[in-house]
């Protein structure tokens, strides 16, 4: 699986925001988890959210910006 770095997924999160006006659902794996995650680009803020099961699920942790969301440890230890 191709290595992704954050400042491509973040010019491409806020161009779709931007230019597009389009809010979108960026689902992440990764191999250590079982779960799958999403980021989600809003006009005003972003979200970070464990995916799955009603049970599983984390619900959205909001933040200002893609790089307070990056910067913070979110659920399951996400870095």
């Amino acid at each position: 699986m191709p290595k992704i770095t954050f400042e491509e997924i973040k010019s491409l999160l806020l161009k779709s925001i931007n230019e597009c006006d389009c809010e979108v659902e960026l689902s992440l794996t990764f191999a250590d988890k079982d779960n799958e995650y999403m980021i989600i680009i809003y006009h005003d803020h972003c979200s970070f959210q464990r995916c799955g099961t009603s049970e599983q699920q984390s619900g959205e942790y909001k933040f200002l910006t893609l790089d307070e969301l990056y910067k913070a440890q979110q659920i399951d230890n996400i870095v």
